[in-house]
């Protein structure tokens, strides 16, 4: 009767490169549309250190392009950084499914449910440390992404899924989600 919906244990951040990459289409666009408006004498009152500036065509252009670049710089900061968000959490992704379809697939045990130094809401987001010991006798520590709730009552034996390259251990991915089984949110 009712569909459920898998609880997302993950913090996603991606919605706030979509935030900032609508505030600066809006910022960029009134810059230009600022510069289709036309501008007659009776519209033009601009005082520079208190002396009132004369209607002239240089004076309004002037006008106009400075209007442009605080809109069109602030418009284009938030683009900047919606574009560094949004391509971050697309390489992510591509790296985990990269990671999930090639890479090594190991079962760590869970030893720290430990903060971090990001806080949300002033609470500080909190993340799994897990080991595991390859072939070599190496222990191996992986640390999960930020967690929005403590999930190691849904794990099984404190054990996590683990997706690693071999060749470079740095590059891992801690699928706690899929660990956990079937958790819905009501």
């Amino acid at each position: 009767m009712f569909r459920h919906k898998q609880k997302q244990i993950f913090y996603n951040f991606k919605w706030l490169g979509y935030l900032a990459l609508t505030a600066g289409v809006i910022l960029v666009t009134i810059g230009m549309l600022i510069q289709l408006i036309p501008t007659g004498e009776a519209q033009f009152h601009i005082t520079i250190n208190g002396v009132e500036q004369p209607y002239t065509i240089e004076n309004v252009t002037k006008m106009r392009l400075l209007f442009l670049g605080i809109m069109g710089g602030l418009g284009g900061l938030f683009l900047i950084t919606a574009l560094i968000i949004i391509g971050r959490s697309r390489h992510r992704a591509k790296l985990i499914g990269m990671l999930k379809q090639s890479g090594e697939k190991v079962m760590a045990e869970v030893i720290d449910y430990a903060p971090s130094q990001v806080r949300i809401n002033n609470q500080p987001a909190r993340y799994l440390v897990c080991t595991y010991q390859n072939m070599t006798g190496e222990n191996l520590i992986f640390k999960s992404g930020l967690l929005r709730w403590n999930p190691i009552s849904f794990l099984s034996d404190k054990k996590v899924i683990v997706y690693y390259d071999s060749r470079n251990s740095n590059r891992y991915f801690v699928d706690v989600d899929e660990s956990m089984g079937k958790v819905v949110n009501l």
